[in-house]
């Protein structure tokens, strides 16, 4: 869906505490200091082509890291 590296997608969003341990809770839970999301979609370019992408930030939205990777899907 769109939106998920920038806002709460339910099953593209997970939350970590201040020591980075994983939280249950598909809402922001109380003690969340980290958000971590990510997207899966295909390249207009390439129909064979995915990227993903995987960005940290603070609760407060401050970005802290983001991934980026490409991958082509095998051929028949």
């Amino acid at each position: 869906p769109d939106g998920t590296l920038t806002d709460d997608v339910p099953d593209y969003c997970e939350w970590f505490d201040s020591a980075g341990q994983p939280l249950s809770g598909v809402a922001r839970p109380p003690g969340a200091s980290f958000v971590r999301r990510w997207s899966i979609r295909a390249l207009e370019v390439d129909g064979h082509a995915l990227a993903l992408q995987v960005r940290v930030a603070t609760v407060a939205g401050q970005p802290l890291a983001t991934f980026t990777a490409i991958r082509t899907r095998r051929g028949p």
